[in-house]
This record gives C-alpha cells, structure tokens and sequence, in this order.
C-alpha cells in the first residue's frame, strides 16, 4: 500500500488532484488465495509485489495517456 501511496502521491481515502486514481482500502476481496491483491477497475490482480505494481500503474497511467503527473496531485 505504501509503494502505491508514494507512486501516486495520495493516501488511503483519497482522490489524486488530476482524478485519473482513487485509492481504497477493503477488508476483503473475497480473493485471498491471489493475496496480495489489487483490484483496478473491478479486475483483479494478484501475488502482487513491488515490481509488479509499478509495471500495473505504468499500464494504468499509459492507458489515461500517460498524464498523470504526482507533482499535480
């Protein structure tokens, strides 16, 4: 959650200024063989580790254009 928190420059509960991310937290998924999950967009992604969500927020952050800029957050 931290990684996710300083890549995107938005705590828990938040929003990013540009409203390309909102990150929240659940007490489950209902996934917890895939564990840690990340769920983006209602699809799931699991074993999730550092490498793994910087190549996902890459994706995610390519995929609104590349626009999403922490400095704006």
């Amino acid at each position: 959650m931290s990684k996710i928190e300083r890549r995107l420059s938005i705590e828990a509960g938040q929003t990013s200024r540009d409203l390309t991310f909102t990150l929240e937290t659940v007490n489950c998924l209902g996934a917890c063989a895939l564990g840690p999950v990340v769920m983006v967009d209602g699809e799931y992604h699991g074993q999730m580790t550092q490498a793994k969500v910087d190549r996902l927020l890459d994706r995610y952050i390519e995929a609104a254009g590349g626009k999403h800029d922490p400095e704006k957050s």
